[in-house]
């Protein structure tokens, strides 16, 4: 898979639909993540970042070429979805006095998809349900099928793919690849996190 690198590549990148560009997220689940469930939590602190920079860098060079209207799309599952809704919602709140329009978007794969998850979850969810502006039930019952449906309606709507892969197999990667096939353009911010998390860190070693 080639994944974009550069603020260059990032301008090249154009807008299906005139006037908007529609950026979805894939990612790990907290399996992958240390465990930690919550988006919430202090120690998904540097993803959040990473998505944040990811996010405010495309729009800006975006808006230089006069789109004015974004669509960023989350498949709500627990982990990197959920913590890019929150990304996306500081980005809406920034945003939203400099004349540019974001609608947070919740496609989900079907209903009641956190009927398998523990209660803090599910408040959770609810959340960050509250945090989008609109959603689209890709499917109506519960099933991998239904997950695999989710992500080809994402990857099939969007301009961009950004993601946090650390290169392991899984839904993840498999994800990235119906993406790469399909010619979208792919952004991982995996690195950026991590430059992150360890000057963050150092910064905090030097400080004891």
């Amino acid at each position: 898979m080639n994944f974009i690198k550069t603020e260059a590549e990032v301008f090249a990148v154009q807008p299906s639909v005139k006037g908007c560009f529609t950026i979805n997220v894939t990612g790990h689940r907290p399996d992958k993540l240390g465990k930690v469930y919550s988006a919430f939590d202090d120690k998904h602190k540097d993803i959040l970042d990473a998505f944040k920079l990811f996010l405010w860098k495309t729009i800006d060079a975006k808006r230089k070429q006069g789109v004015v209207a974004f669509k960023l799309v989350s498949g709500m599952a627990l982990g990197i979805d959920s913590i890019f809704v929150r990304a996306a919602k500081d980005c809406k709140e920034y945003y939203k006095s400099k004349g540019v329009v974001i609608t947070i978007v919740a496609a989900l794969p079907c209903v009641k998809q956190y009927r398998k998850w523990l209660k803090p979850s599910r408040r959770e969810y609810r959340q960050l349900l509250d945090m989008c502006d609109t959603g689209k039930l890709v499917n109506w019952y519960y099933s991998a099928k239904g997950m695999q449906l989710r992500n080809i309606y994402m990857v099939d709507q969007s301009d961009m793919v950004v993601t946090y892969w650390d290169g392991t197999d899984g839904g993840t990667a498999n994800c990235l690849e119906y993406a790469d096939k399909k010619g979208k353009p792919l952004f991982n911010v995996f690195d950026i996190a991590k430059r992150m998390k360890e000057k963050r860190e150092a910064k905090l070693k030097a400080s004891k």
